[in-house]
């Protein structure tokens, strides 16, 4: 055979005679011949085989070592992320009622286990083989990339709710103390916290879309809500940084005089606030401002039956909270006391009676020797409003909120030295105010504003969507020339809606009012209560029948337009279409004399009808309520013939609550009887 072949023909056998050198593998016969076994010669080709073979394999080997280490890691990382989404829930929760200590601990948990996860991710070498693998399989190496990035989340998490409980622990005493150098600080720290939050949330969803795992959504709750407030959070610290002093109205409001809004405005506090520190607090009788108002303004037609002119006291006429302190405001900087300054507010806290008391609660009694008072919080409504009404500083200096304006110097002072167990009690007070809408926060920068308003505390009416199927109804009072008689009158609302088998929603409104303040010793409390009610629907929505309406016609008390009086545009926009803020508005008179109880009832149709079929129709209630009025509620639904609720299992569904929340919404489902 021709060996000069051997080198175009490499995988042939070949027999071959070497006398002088045996092969490594050699065969010998007794007659001295050698036969070679078949030789692999390292030409190129084989190399190449060779190395795709041997990659192959290695490939193959850490493709399958990286699967059975991720499958081991798998079951210990299962457990550790839904110990994680506990906590993350339990976090959110916490900071929502404003219990930053607790939300700290959750946090810091979450820091722990994730920080654990991601050590183990090293030492099982699971990053390491991520990497390799990821070259032929990205997939891959997006999974301990997001095990980095869910411990870089927890650790922002944890930072940021340290700095949310450091600045709760001492904002109060910086701010009175004049540190707001400190308050500054704590706060562009969280904004930087914030930043990184948003950044790692923003990673671990990608990653998460990569690896193609459904993250669920209630697992970032804490990162979504806390990124809503990064532009909030932005122009807050550059507002309050600000070389100009900024100017905060705070309204005292007495529901014992209700208005839409709340309660009369009869006092307020300027509130000045210069780099975050509390420059100086000056509280004033509303009198004040409204003395030196030049505007000749026409009030909404039911305040007519006690002032000629709208002014400030009188400006908290809308339910809507923000239209309300937008007027309020805007009425205080038009008057000469602020005009002259060139004095702009830019936002008001309103605070019911009931939260000055709650402060009470928590700082114990205020002794004021020279009113002869030891204000508690079972004697300062009735204690202040006696010397408002018939104290020394009325009769003598005519200055009657004089008492307000001592005393309020007196609560921030020692709001700034509460104890560890005071502060608990505070900020669970503030939590609960806020709830009950007894707190309501308005800025005039639209940002803030409108995260102010997604936290639930802006106090503004609900808009509807266009889409909208159910049934909206609020109940709204006003008390105009009824003294303070709301402070003794209970209120019970009973709405009774059927709907029949066109779909159409038919309603039955009953307002129950009851006048208990006949037995006690101040006339402004005997007073007979009157009040101006209205009944907010939904849009469109027709009256079918009245009762129990007190009948009331005011005519004009001056000729405005011969006076050069001018129409508010809001006030005009309301009166000329009867409706409010997308809502169909029955406004009733509705007299209560003292020990009566009455009952006011209406009837009314909704414009849209349920759609009635074989499949499940979703219906929505929801119930608004007016702030400084606590009552209980009472909701029926019937549904037509042939149809009930899945809700109840019945075709009658029934809700009643004690003390209506400032806003409620049952979401239900009609369904066909089968």
């Amino acid at each position: 055979m021709n060996s000069g072949n051997f080198k175009n023909n490499p995988r042939k056998v070949i027999d071959v005679v070497q006398p002088k050198r045996q092969p490594f593998f050699a065969n010998t016969s007794s007659a001295g011949k050698v036969k070679t076994t078949p030789i692999f010669r390292p030409t190129k080709g084989r190399l190449r085989f060779l190395f795709l073979l041997t990659g192959g394999a290695l490939a193959s080997g850490l493709t399958l070592y990286f699967f059975i280490t991720a499958l081991l890691f798998k079951n210990e990382a299962t457990g550790s992320a839904s110990f994680i989404e506990s906590m993350f829930r339990e976090a959110a929760k916490a900071l929502a009622g404003l219990e930053t200590k607790k939300a700290t601990d959750y946090l810091k948990s979450v820091k722990n286990e994730a920080g654990e996860l991601n050590k183990k991710a090293e030492v099982t070498g699971l990053s390491s083989l991520a990497e390799i693998g990821g070259v032929l399989f990205p997939t891959l190496k997006a999974f301990p990339q997001a095990i980095r990035s869910l411990a870089d989340l927890s650790g922002a998490a944890f930072s940021l709710a340290e700095r949310l409980d450091y600045l709760k622990q001492n904002a109060l005493p910086f701010f009175t103390n004049r540190k707001g150098d400190l308050i500054l600080a704590a706060l562009k720290d969280i904004l930087g916290n914030l930043e990184n939050f948003e950044k790692s949330v923003n990673e671990l969803s990608q990653q998460a879309a990569t690896l193609k795992y459904p993250l669920n959504e209630e697992y970032l709750s804490v990162g979504i809500n806390l990124k809503n407030g990064h532009d909030f959070m932005e122009r807050f610290v550059r507002w309050l940084d600000s070389p100009q002093t900024k100017h905060l109205a705070i309204f005292f409001q007495n529901p014992s005089e209700i208005r839409p809004a709340g309660g009369f405005i009869g006092s307020y506090a300027d509130v000045s606030i210069k780099k975050g520190s509390l420059a100086n607090i000056d509280v004033r009788d509303i009198y004040d401002p409204d003395g030196q108002l030049d505007l000749k303004l026409i009030p909404p037609k039911p305040l007519q039956a006690i002032t000629t002119r709208w002014q400030a006291r009188d400006a908290n006429w809308f339910f809507d909270f923000p239209t309300s302190a937008a007027k309020v405001l805007s009425l205080l900087e038009a008057s000469k006391i602020y005009r002259e300054q060139n004095l702009h507010f830019d936002g008001a806290i309103a605070l019911n009676v009931e939260v000055l008391e709650d402060l009470l609660g928590v700082i114990g009694p205020i002794k004021m020797p020279e009113y002869k008072l030891t204000l508690t919080p079972e004697n300062f409504l009735a204690k202040i409003q006696e010397e408002v009404e018939t104290g020394a500083d009325k009769k003598t200096i005519g200055q009657p909120k004089t008492i307000l304006k001592k005393l309020t110097p007196i609560l921030f002072e020692k709001l700034s030295q509460l104890t560890e167990e005071q502060k608990k009690k505070f900020f669970t007070a503030i939590q609960n105010r806020l709830e009950n809408k007894d707190i309501m926060i308005f800025f005039k920068d639209t940002i803030m504003e409108n995260y102010l308003k997604d936290l639930g505390v802006g106090g503004e009416v609900l808009k509807l969507a266009n889409d909208f199927r159910g049934n909206y109804l609020a109940v709204v009072n006003a008390n105009i020339g009824g003294g303070k008689s709301d402070e003794f009158i209970a209120q019970k609302i009973k709405l009774e809606s059927v709907i029949d088998l066109t779909g159409r929603v038919n309603n039955t409104l009953t307002v129950t009012r009851a006048h208990k303040g006949q037995r006690q010793n101040e006339w402004w409390y005997r007073a007979t209560n009157k009040n101006y009610l209205q009944i907010f629907t939904p849009y469109g929505a027709k009256l079918i029948n009245s009762s129990g309406i007190t009948e009331r016609i005011l005519p004009a008390p001056i000729n405005y337009k011969a006076k050069g009086y001018s129409a508010d545009g809001d006030v005009a926009t309301i009166e000329s279409s009867e409706t409010q803020f997308g809502k169909t508005v029955f406004g009733q008179w509705f007299y209560v004399q003292p020990g009566q109880t009455k009952n006011l009832v209406l009837e009314y149709r909704n414009p849209a009808r349920v759609p009635l079929g074989e499949n499940p129709t979703p219906y929505k209630f929801i119930f608004e309520k007016q702030s400084g009025v606590d009552h209980p509620l009472e909701f029926t639904l019937d549904a037509p013939p042939g149809y009930k609720w899945l809700d109840s299992n019945s075709p009658t569904f029934e809700y009643s609550i004690e003390n209506a929340p400032k806003r409620l919404e049952l979401n239900l489902t009609l369904i066909p009887i089968k």
